[in-house]
């Protein structure tokens, strides 16, 4: 995106000098191109919800020298959610993480999954009620090196209703709330709690099991800029460059 600054009129009528009216189109830039991260990041707290936080820290601003400077989303999942992606097989960049192991049957790798609970703010699919009133129940302890504890809810030793006993989908192994555990952590002051269920991708996986259906561009970026008035914005800047010079 260019941007065309006309200080001439600015630089007569404060009797800028030639110095001064280049800092003030390099500041001008430079506050714009800090406005639309600003921005970006707005539309993003908008419209995502699970993804929000990942994304938001994608942005990054740089700059690259007078009279420019750019914003970028860095990363291969954010840029998937703003230009859009087809269906993907979900194994193969897992299996590839530094994290996975190899065993007589090839590779596997864990995955942790986040669970939220009715009536909060966190943007994690929410347990049925049956499975958190199961999840809060006072279960016995396993307290690790890390000092963290890990209260096991034991879902596949409760008789759970109907239609959580098998999986609704038919490659799944298991129902998805088997195997939940509640992991608190204590800090210096306070204690920070969190519910997670584990599964397991391998080599042996389902081939149709962890397929991502994809994702539709969200092109938050072009609606950050298009929720700009650039005449506004410069006027803006040069106006906090101006009061910086004590006028």
């Amino acid at each position: 995106m260019q941007i065309s600054i006309d200080t001439s009129d600015i630089a007569k009528e404060f009797f800028l000098s030639k110095e001064e009216a280049s800092d003030m189109i390099d500041f001008a830039v430079k506050g714009i191109t800090a406005e639309f991260a600003k921005r970006w990041e707005i539309q993003a707290q908008r419209e995502l919800h699970s993804v929000r936080d990942i994304y938001k820290s994608s942005i990054y601003v740089g700059d690259s020298g007078k009279y420019t400077g750019f914003v970028q989303l860095r990363g291969t999942l954010p840029n998937m959610i703003e230009s859009g992606a087809k269906p993907f097989d979900m194994k193969i960049g897992m299996l590839a993480s530094p994290k996975a192991k190899t065993g007589k049957n090839g590779k596997y790798i864990t995955i942790p999954f986040r669970w939220g609970t009715s009536g909060s703010s966190e943007n994690f699919r929410v347990m049925p009620k049956v499975v958190e009133k199961i999840a809060r129940k006072n279960l016995p302890s396993l307290v690790s090196e890390k000092g963290l504890v890990q209260r096991g809810i034991g879902v596949k030793k409760v008789q759970l209703p109907k239609e959580l006993q098998v999986p609704k989908n038919p490659i799944h192994k298991a129902p998805i709330h088997t195997g939940i555990v509640h992991q608190i952590k204590t800090y210096e002051k306070s204690t920070g709690g969190k519910f997670i269920s584990f599964r397991r991708i391998s080599d042996n996986s389902d081939p149709m099991s962890w397929i991502h259906k994809g994702f539709v561009a969200r092109n938050l970026a072009e609606k950050a800029l298009e929720s700009m008035d650039l005449g506004m914005e410069v006027d803006k800047q040069t106006d906090i460059y101006l009061k910086q010079l004590g006028f």
